[in-house]
């Protein structure tokens, strides 16, 4: 008779033939499935051990093929366990390739003013007491909604956190002669752009994030990426889009 491979497929045998032959296509490519995953790497019992591991964690996930959210200019920090005025970073080098020995401690209140953006960082953590860790980024994405005619707003459930979406700071008001990451009045007006958002974007030149936790914040930069080219592709199918909070 007349062969119909949809029904093929809807009857058992097909399905299993078919999930077979899938299945050998796959793992010819990539080898068999472990019958159980490695175990996760012990975490260490220092709590400020634990903290800088996480943060070379946090920085190899956002700068991982997958997410795609750090580049060689971004960086992220997380506050010191025990020491609300300190935070550790890894400055001056590429996320992707970031090990402990690259992760230093700085003082929020002490530090200098610096040509990598690091008073970002400074000047959130002592305006925000409740913050954890914050991310510098220019994640393509995000950085075309810094241009004020779009407004960045929630579409998908992880973007939820925008709410109304992210305050824009107009970074051209600084002082024109400095580099924008060299310009000591950046951390400031970040801090002050920031309030109580958890975000804020940076026009023409990227968006500054915080959390509650390096977990939170790796979570919430995916999020921010995945909402931003939703939103972008919704836009451009010229259709009503229908935001989180207009439902």
């Amino acid at each position: 008779g007349t062969r119909n491979p949809r029904a093929l497929t809807q009857e058992p045998a097909g399905r299993d033939r078919t999930w077979e032959s899938l299945k050998r296509a796959v793992t010819k490519a990539t080898g068999p499935v472990p019958a159980a995953p490695p175990p996760d790497p012990a975490k260490p019992s220092d709590p400020i051990e634990a903290t800088r591991r996480d943060l070379v964690l946090a920085n190899r996930v956002l700068a991982s093929d997958e997410l795609r959210i750090l580049d060689t200019l971004g960086h992220v920090s997380v506050r010191h366990p025990s020491d609300a005025n300190s935070y550790f970073i890894a400055p001056g080098l590429a996320a992707g390739m970031v090990t402990l020995r690259d992760v230093v401690q700085r003082n929020a209140t002490a530090a200098e003013v610096d040509g990598q953006g690091l008073s970002i960082h400074d000047e959130v953590y002592k305006a925000r007491p409740d913050v954890k860790a914050v991310l510098y980024a220019r994640t393509p994405e995000i950085v075309a909604f810094t241009d004020g005619t779009m407004k960045l707003r929630p579409v998908v459930n992880g973007g939820a956190f925008l709410a109304e979406g992210l305050p824009l700071l107009n970074v051209t008001t600084l002082d024109p002669q400095q580099p924008v990451l060299s310009n000591p009045a950046l951390g400031r007006a970040v801090a002050n752009a920031l309030g109580m958002s958890p975000g804020v974007l940076l026009s023409g030149h990227g968006f500054v994030l915080t959390a509650g936790s390096i977990y939170n914040l790796v979570d919430r930069a995916h999020s921010l990426r995945l909402n931003a080219r939703i939103q972008q592709q919704a836009l451009a199918l010229r259709g009503r889009v229908t935001y989180l909070n207009d439902r």
